[in-house]
């Protein structure tokens, strides 16, 4: 297993990562697809965060893993109540996925004069 950067280039260092895991319902997963390339778009130009990526999970092949790195916490948390991320909540009501899986990993920072640039 590769160790999580702690900086994405030319970012602050990391404090934190977000994720969110959506499972497709049934044959949904083209449409499903589609929409969270939309709020992939929408989360990048306002939300604050460093960086986010959306991967198809490998241990299940209707699922997709939504990531937010960041570089403050305050950011992360109020990026929470965006109103895009109620598109998360309406997949489940459209039937187009069927679970979500939210987490939050907060990163212990290395000492001031370990870190880059420093």
């Amino acid at each position: 297993m590769q160790p999580i950067p702690s900086t994405i280039e030319g970012a602050l260092p990391l404090v934190a990562i977000s994720t969110v895991e959506i499972r497709a319902l049934g044959q949904a997963t083209t449409a499903l697809q589609d929409r969270l390339g939309h709020l992939l778009e929408a989360l990048q130009t306002g939300s604050g965060c460093t960086a986010y990526s959306l991967a198809r999970s490998t241990s299940c092949p209707r699922a997709w893993i939504l990531t937010g790195y960041w570089s403050a916490l305050a950011p992360m948390r109020a990026h929470f109540e965006l109103p895009c991320l109620k598109e998360l909540f309406a997949l489940t009501r459209e039937r187009l996925a069927d679970r979500l899986r939210f987490a939050t990993f907060e990163l212990s920072l290395p000492p001031p004069e370990e870190r880059p640039g420093r």
